[in-house]
């Protein structure tokens, strides 16, 4: 069970997380720490891979429809819709570290729920962003490999701050 967050430059950020293929009792227990886990971390959203495990899973809170917690199995987007905008993000992964993306305004996925139930949502502004955020993780993609080659360098710095903290 998820015991922390990883951070920036654990190998494990970049796994292309596995998908799920039954609930079991590992699964929800899982699911329950992974949730606890982002609210104690005051997130809003939280991928399975930031907490060390490759499986396909995010935990989504605090955002309309979803005010309450939401596990999200087997996620993928099957639509983006325009236009482009760019918003500041952060990332439990990256502590202090926000940075603007660019990325679609809307987004249809689909998923699964805990009862295996499919289900499909269209997203809109702060939820379509979290849910762009999340699934990217699970393909090992992290926020940082969404901006330029130069705005990477000029965060170099504050990203040895984070691994020389938070990973030794």
């Amino acid at each position: 069970m998820p015991e922390n967050i990883i951070y920036y430059n654990n190998p494990l950020l970049k796994c292309k997380c596995e998908p799920i293929t039954k609930i079991d009792y590992d699964i929800v227990q899982f699911s329950k720490n992974l949730t606890e886990l982002m609210i104690k971390h005051d997130g809003i959203g939280l991928a399975a891979n930031q907490v060390g495990v490759c499986k396909q899973i995010i935990s989504i809170a605090g955002i309309e429809p979803f005010k309450e917690p939401i596990i999200l199995i087997n996620p993928k987007i099957i639509e983006y819709k325009d236009p482009v905008v760019t918003y500041e993000e952060g990332c439990l992964s990256f502590p202090r570290l926000y940075l603007n993306i660019d990325r679609p305004e809307g987004v249809i996925v689909e998923y699964f729920d805990l009862s295996m139930k499919k289900i499909t949502i269209e997203a809109h502004e702060l939820l379509a962003r979290v849910l762009q955020h999340e699934i990217d993780h699970l393909n090992g993609i992290s926020f940082i490999d969404r901006i330029s080659t130069t705005k990477r360098n000029n965060i170099e710095s504050v990203l040895e701050n984070i691994n020389r903290k938070f990973n030794g």
